[in-house]
């Protein structure tokens, strides 16, 4: 029996789900009051994850579970994606 292509996406969002919801989420302030989320699971050694330059912490989804189980996976949801706010208009990259 083959499961069809949307029995395929629900179960990924159901896992990402499950994982996002293990994570303890954490945010840190930046610009006028806008603040930037970072996900954190497991214990050990940091190591901190960025995605590119678009998307969210979801992108390391199928590997935090993996990498949790010896060491603190941070994933940050740059600025202006994911769910951290969008920088203030004049923000430039310096």
């Amino acid at each position: 029996m083959t499961t069809s292509l949307r029995d395929q996406m629900n179960a990924a969002g159901n896992a990402i789900e499950t994982i996002g919801n293990a994570a303890t989420r954490h945010e840190t302030s930046f610009g006028h009051g806008r603040s930037m989320v970072w996900h954190e699971w497991g214990s050990g050694p940091n190591l901190v994850l960025f995605h590119g330059g678009f998307g969210s912490w979801r992108h390391w989804a199928a590997n935090v579970e993996t990498l949790a189980t010896r060491y603190r996976v941070i994933a940050a949801d740059t600025p202006g994606l994911g769910e951290s706010d969008t920088p203030d208009e004049d923000a430039t990259p310096e």
